[in-house]
């Protein structure tokens, strides 16, 4: 467990998927984890879950986790369908049901799908709130998780400049 990680990484860290399986080994395993929050009826979801698997399979640095919310909202779903979606969509997902003090330790989400990405010591390095703005497309998920891979600039110091000397002159 990393001593300065983002409070939500870490509680998605302790959790059991709802299989109840711990789901550190796949944190662990990877550079970046993106944690999305999903419902298995938003038809939005459904399609950023598609844009992660694109991303897992370009990026084997890349681990998912999703975080099962609103699933019964309206009664437009619930474990069995959540469940089947996964079981006929998503297999490799990695589902933990969501609670209220996750989802208000990611920001407050109130809307899917939102969408976290955080670094092997659990920090936040993108957030994706629904409530402002779309979920990313695969070409800006490549171009955050890549940057935020690189290494750190090395530390440059400045050296004053070196004193120049007139010309000597010739008699």
């Amino acid at each position: 467990m990393r001593a300065n990680a983002d409070p939500a990484w870490v509680m998605v860290y302790d959790a059991t998927d709802v299989n109840g399986d711990e789901v550190s080994p796949v944190i662990e395993a990877h550079a970046v984890t993106a944690v999305i929050v999903f419902a298995s009826w938003c038809e939005e979801c459904q399609h950023e879950i598609g844009v992660l698997a694109a991303l897992v399979e370009a990026d084997p640095r890349v681990g998912v986790i999703a975080l099962n919310a609103m699933e019964e909202q309206g009664g437009k779903g619930d474990d069995g369908r959540m469940r089947a979606y996964v079981k006929d969509h998503a297999a490799w997902l990695r589902v933990v049901k969501a609670d209220d003090a996750v989802l208000a330790a990611m920001g407050g989400v109130t809307e899917i799908p939102s969408l976290f990405l955080f670094d092997a010591d659990g920090k936040r390095i993108a957030t994706y709130q629904h409530t402002e703005r779309k979920p990313p497309e695969l070409q800006e998920l490549q171009d955050t998780v890549s940057n935020s891979l690189l290494p750190p600039a090395p530390a440059t110091t400045t050296q004053p400049a070196a004193a120049t000397q007139p010309a000597a002159t010739q008699p």
